[in-house]
């Protein structure tokens, strides 16, 4: 997993990591995901990159964009790591992957979100 703050710096993570899946905020700085998406559909080595649009704003409006920028899918804000697991497994076994590896990827994923907190050390 690789965070960055903006739309140009996810391009730029896209080149030099070739990551399976990409989660990109709509309204980021610098570059939107609108645009970054739009960006990576041009690029060869990226043109297949399955998209999730992550976005707090689900209006239709926002989802005919979503989809004329060339993304796969969308999370809703605040995710629910549940919806996010399902749209991730969904967009890779459209895309890429076979349904026995999508279910692997996605457990690995679920069991990232559900990390128990660490305990406390008591007196």
């Amino acid at each position: 997993v690789r965070l960055v703050e903006d739309g140009v710096a996810a391009l730029e993570a896209v080149r030099e990591e070739s990551p399976d899946v990409l989660l990109l905020d709509c309204y980021m700085p610098v570059m939107d995901g609108f645009t970054a998406a739009r960006t990576l559909r041009v690029l060869t080595d990226s043109a297949d990159l399955p998209i999730i649009a992550v976005t707090a704003s689900v209006t239709v409006e926002d989802r005919e964009r979503i989809l004329e920028a060339g993304m796969d899918g969308m999370a809703a804000k605040p995710i629910d790591p549940i919806a996010l697991a399902s749209t991730v497994q969904q967009v890779l076994e459209r895309r890429r992957f076979p349904a026995y590896h999508t279910q692997l990827v996605v457990v690995l994923f679920l069991i990232r979100l559900h990390r128990p907190p660490a305990p406390t050390a008591s007196r």
